[in-house]
């Protein structure tokens, strides 16, 4: 239940030890592939090679490296 409803079973609670569990903030959105393609291009444009360009735009959206690394090839310049 809430926070308040919790704080007031703990002023009535007998005493002893109790443990309150708060959950997280649900997890961000997935982001656009759009949005991952243009971070992707400026780490290249930055002189990253793919692999490590893909390690760190994963990294930054929480997503899986080997998809990260195939949009990477394909948004890659030309000879890279």
């Amino acid at each position: 239940g809430p926070v308040a409803e919790s704080l007031e079973w703990a002023a009535t609670a007998s005493r002893g030890e109790f443990v309150l569990v708060i959950g997280g903030a649900p997890p961000p959105p997935p982001a656009a592939e759009q949005e991952m393609a243009a971070a992707l291009q400026h780490e290249l444009a930055a002189g990253a090679p793919v692999k490590a360009a893909a390690a760190t735009v994963a990294r930054r959206y929480g997503v899986s490296r080997r998809d990260t690394y195939a949009l990477a090839l394909r948004v890659r310049p030309p000879g890279r």
